[in-house]
């Protein structure tokens, strides 16, 4: 029986956005894509139906075909996945289209100089039900296929000038719409934000109607691009993250959509693309171990897992030379759906801010230099120093979650609302731990007295205690009469005349550390053993120990639960996966004897390891658990039974 979306673990993603001029399946090998069906044995599939072009791969009565199709490559998919028991997807492509485009240039995104978007269409417009609700029906009626993954949706959503648009908002409000630089310029920002929602929901709402079984999301929406809380019923959350620098990539991605009540999954992008495109054909398919550590980065965090790659001579084909490398991905990814939906042990807490994006771009939703940027690099501070972290939206705080926290971290932000500060005050007041990055400092002057925020650019050197980190950074220009918790000198020595690092304010029963520089700005460009190093005292300085502690500065922990049980997932994080022109690696050194130390007053019924229920030897001693992995390849779980409540 073909598994809903929400029982699926492991999926595979074939696309290739057929261009003008395309013949569809110039060669067709089913026999090929059907061995890799056995060899991987998915549960579900998505295939190409219409890429962002806008020409269908199929032999559509609705939108419009390529060019020439010597078969129906969808008819190929839905009946190799049929005869499988195994669910079909749609990869297609919704408001990126630029066919549809050339056809009605009227549909098509304006910006406020009246300049036609290319690419984009309106969600306004009337192409939604002229286009895409008859396509989707298409794959949903004639093809029965189980579902959609709309593409080119949030992260293609601008600020729209459209007739459509205009005429909408004004019968709504009798306004003309502002420009950038009016002071109700968010207000239109905010109605074609909305815009957006309404229009995935209308969709939704129309499929559903023909086929209530039929499961669609838009892609990446309610992720790192839309903080906001989720408003649309779609039927599970999903998105393909960077291939450069792909493991941290699914390492921050995975955090930033788990929390938000769905199901969902994370797509490795199988080929490392100069540049990343749709478009480009210099495309390096990577390695066995490539796959595996981003699959176990995204599986570690409770989702599912999809590896995708494009199909090849129009669509008909896939690489035969790589069937064996992705059916050992296959296994590996198999071997570790214990970890499937489990929930993460709540510790340390990063806050993703309801973000605007800035007034100087178009675009409506989070991009990677602002909010989520600064969030990014928090995160991967703290997984490269094995503190199990998890992020938190702003929404969150007002449904009381911040309280199952230990600690909060707050990245530098321009948007978090004044309300939102007051909850983490209390937070603070009744024992709650916080650090504060530079910027954000303002939202908490009334209790530290840190009120001028005014910063210089300069070359500081931050105490790590036993060694100073060099680097250049905002850095604030006021000195305060305030309890210090760490320093920096203007030269690379100790000398006597140290300068306030972070400040320490305690308020009720909780503290907030003020942090004096930019760390996140520090930390993309001057990562060091020595800034490391300040920020673990930083967080003894709050009193915290971690759940889990290891000192393998390799290994990654996300520290799980599930079903009673604690799952300690360890990954092996070691490699080239950071630097970008490495566009393929086979190996990555083992990790061995890793000292694992597990803080709990209660007493296990059993550990062991995961694959394999291999059962560890223990020592359970004053409230902790202490024990030795042999050896990690890439990823390893100790499943402490019994000890969650």
């Amino acid at each position: 029986m073909k598994k809903k979306r929400e029982n699926s673990f492991f999926g595979i993603h074939f696309d290739f956005h057929a261009m003008e001029g395309e013949t569809v399946a110039r060669s067709y090998h089913p026999e090929v894509i059907a061995e890799l069906l056995d060899y991987a044995k998915p549960d579900f599939v998505q295939c190409d139906t219409k890429g962002h072009p806008g020409l269908s791969s199929y032999p559509t009565k609705a939108g419009t075909q390529a060019f020439k199709i010597n078969k129906d490559i969808l008819k190929m998919w839905r009946d190799l996945t049929e005869e499988r028991d195994i669910a079909l997807y749609g990869h297609h492509s919704g408001l990126f289209d630029m066919t549809v485009i050339k056809n009605h240039p009227d549909w098509a995104v304006k910006d406020e100089n009246g300049k036609i978007n290319d690419r984009f269409v309106s969600p306004f417009s009337p192409y939604v039900d002229e286009v895409l609700i008859p396509q989707i029906k298409e794959l949903a009626l004639d093809y029965k296929l189980d579902g959609a993954w709309i593409d080119g949706e949030c992260w293609g959503s601008y600020v729209d000038y459209s007739d459509w648009a205009v005429n909408k908002y004004y019968a709504e409000t009798g306004k003309k719409p502002a420009k950038r630089g009016d002071a109700d310029y968010e207000e239109y920002r905010n109605f074609c934000r909305k815009g957006f929602t309404d229009y995935v929901q209308h969709y939704v709402d129309e499929i559903k109607k023909v086929r209530p079984d039929f499961e669609i999301t838009s892609n990446w929406i309610f992720s790192s691009y839309m903080p906001q809380k989720p408003d649309v019923s779609v039927d599970f959350l999903s998105g393909d993250y960077d291939c450069f620098n792909a493991v941290a990539s699914a390492r921050v991605q995975g955090r930033a959509i788990s929390n938000r009540g769905y199901s969902w999954d994370l797509i490795s992008w199988g080929q490392n693309a100069i540049p990343l495109s749709w478009i480009t054909r210099n495309r390096c398919t990577k390695e066995y171990v490539q796959y595996c550590q981003e699959a176990a980065e995204v599986i570690s965090q409770g989702g599912g897992f999809q590896f995708f790659n494009i199909i090849y001579d129009g669509g008909g084909s896939i690489q035969k030379w790589a069937l064996p490398t992705w059916k050992k991905v296959a296994d590996f990814v198999h071997e570790r759906e214990y970890c499937f939906r489990s929930k993460p042990v709540k510790e340390i807490a990063v806050l993703f801010a309801e973000a605007t994006t800035p007034h100087d771009t178009d675009s409506l939703f989070g991009h990677p230099e602002n909010e989520f940027g600064r969030l990014n690099l928090w995160v991967q501070a703290l997984q490269n120093n094995q503190f199990s972290s998890n992020v938190i939206n702003e929404y969150h705080l007002y449904e009381n979650e911040l309280n199952n926290y230990e600690i909060l971290i707050i990245p530098d932000s321009e948007a978090i609302k004044a309300s939102s500060a007051e909850i983490i005050k209390e937070y603070i007041k009744n024992g709650g731990k916080v650090i504060c990055d530079l910027k954000s400092n303002k939202y908490f002057s009334d209790i530290t007295g840190i009120n001028d925020l005014t910063t210089e650019n300069k070359l500081i050197f931050v105490d790590g205690i036993s060694a100073l980190a060099a680097m250049e950074v905002d850095v604030l220009k006021e000195n305060y009469e305030l309890s210090r918790c760490a320093e920096f000198y203007d030269e690379n020595f100790y000398d006597e005349k140290p300068h306030a690092a972070a400040y320490m304010t305690e308020y009720g029963k909780g503290k907030l550390i003020s942090l004096c520089f930019d760390f996140s700005e520090a930390y993309e460009e001057n990562i060091s053993a020595a800034l490391d190093d300040f920020l673990k005292n930083q967080l003894k300085t709050l009193d915290f120990t971690p759940i889990v502690e290891t000192d393998n500065a390799f290994v990654d922990v996300v520290t799980m639960q599930k079903n009673g049980d604690m799952l300690v997932n360890l990954i092996n994080y070691s490699g080239t996966h950071a630097i970008k022109s490495v566009r393929t690696y086979r190996q990555i050194p083992p990790l061995y004897n890793i000292d694992v130390k597990i803080n709990t007053q209660t007493k296990p019924e059993e550990v062991y390891l995961e694959p394999g229920h291999i059962k560890c030897d223990f020592e359970y001693k004053n409230n902790q658990i202490s024990l030795t992995v042999d050896k990690i390849d890439v990823h390893k779980t100790v499943v402490v039974k019994g000890i969650m409540q």
